[in-house]
């Protein structure tokens, strides 16, 4: 049967703009979804983070952040592959992780697994929101090392045997790969592994709107909504010059296609305009995948590719990397 999704006729969130402001401190608390050992907040100097990041990742799109489902989140089969990397780092003794971003399924298969986790976040009152209004994908919690920091800039003052990212480096902007890369070789021990799952064109090829909907009413809707089976082709819609988010062509073409009467289940459509509706143009990317694998390998070497069943795996492959 259908697989049962969050509240998609809720109202789509207004994001308000907010800003935050980093300053050196530690403190150590206690937090009623997870034991915070540290709460370390970085200073953040790096000008596309600072300025542009928070118009797109602020409390308000965090409070959102428990309606979506897979792609936006992992499958939990592809948290099975992470979670094989973890054992197999464990048997050797090797239990330092650092995951980027507050993703609760690798926080909570880490803990299941009594592995030591470090959380790196450009802010701690999104890993909070996401920590409180996640509490039924936490099913493992333990404690965890918090680090309120850019990635781009940070210096943690230590090193990982492994280091996750879901849709990382893809949050950032393209511009900005060659210092994320440098950063992860920075932070990683010398047997580290990086593994990222990213959302990757396979081409250039321009998509359209009407074929992706045809693709999932004839293919999957049966097993999967709209926005399980063809988020990626609906994000990756029409990308600028620099490979980055094209929102407005997106929406616009989500539009024409509900006047137009292309939506045969009226759930899809809320459930696609509300996600559109808390992003911001140009605020994500989705390389085509040669090109990452290009850019990627100029840092790291990639030593394997996974993917899973599920119809969106095609565009989200999972990379494991490792120093050179």
């Amino acid at each position: 049967g259908r697989r049962v999704r969050g509240d998609a006729r809720a109202s789509p969130p207004v994001i308000d703009s907010v800003g935050f402001a980093f300053l050196e401190l530690e403190i150590v608390m206690f937090l009623g979804y997870s034991e915070v050992k540290n709460i370390t907040i970085l200073k953040n100097n790096c000008p596309y983070m600072s300025e542009e990041k928070k118009v797109n990742w602020q409390p308000t799109k965090a409070e959102y952040w428990h309606k979506l489902s897979a792609p936006a989140r992992p499958w939990s089969s592809e948290v099975d592959w992470f979670e094989k990397y973890t054992l197999d780092k464990k048997k050797e003794g090797k239990k330092d992780v650092l995951i980027l971003g507050s993703t609760v399924e690798f926080r909570s298969m880490l803990h299941k697994n009594e592995m030591n986790v470090h959380v790196a976040d450009f802010s701690k009152e999104f890993y909070k929101i996401l920590s409180e209004t996640q509490e039924d994908r936490l099913e493992h919690t333990g404690e965890e090392e918090f680090y309120e920091a850019n990635w781009l800039t940070m210096d943690l003052g230590k090193k990982f045997d492994l280091i996750f990212g879901d849709w990382v480096p893809g949050v950032l902007h393209t511009k900005e790969y060659d210092i994320f890369y440098k950063q992860i070789e920075k932070h990683l021990k010398e047997d580290g592994l990086f593994i990222g799952r990213e959302c990757l064109r396979p081409n250039r090829n321009i998509l359209d709107m009407q074929e992706v909907l045809d693709n999932h009413y004839t293919n999957h809707a049966d097993n999967y909504s709209l926005y399980e089976s063809s988020l990626h082709f609906i994000y990756g819609y029409r990308m600028n010059d620099e490979d980055m988010w094209g929102m407005k062509s997106a929406i616009d073409a989500i539009e024409e296609a509900n006047d137009k009467g292309c939506f045969k289940d009226e759930e899809d459509y809320v459930e696609i305009r509300d996600a559109l509706s808390i992003e911001q143009e140009a605020s994500a990317s989705i390389m085509v995948k040669e090109d990452f694998e290009n850019k990627a390998q100029e840092h790291l070497d990639i030593i394997a590719e996974h993917h899973v069943e599920e119809p969106s795996s095609q565009w989200f492959p999972i990379y494991v990397m490792k120093k050179k």
